[in-house]
């Protein structure tokens, strides 16, 4: 048995098992549904898109560099933030 942190992995609970151990059986049993079942890769499949579609970080920090420039007001009431 394969102890899993504090408890169970949600849906890895082996029936009628202690809480939070797992066979080499039922991981197995998991895995293969996992790389099996159509749902799971397409899920994947749109995670991997959203990622895609946000910007990187240079694309991030051009787009705030300039906003860096503008007069921020809590600049004069609270100097020690450093956000100069």
């Amino acid at each position: 048995m394969v102890r899993v942190g504090n408890g169970p992995a949600p849906g890895c609970g082996s029936p009628g098992g202690e809480p939070g151990e797992l066979s080499g059986a039922r991981i197995r049993e998991r895995l293969v549904r996992l790389l099996d079942e159509p749902a799971f890769r397409e899920g994947a499949g749109r995670l991997s898109e959203e990622l895609l579609a946000q910007p990187v970080p240079g694309e991030v920090v051009r787009e705030l560099e300039p906003r860096r420039a503008l007069p921020f007001p809590l600049m004069a009431v609270i100097p020690s933030l450093g956000l100069s």
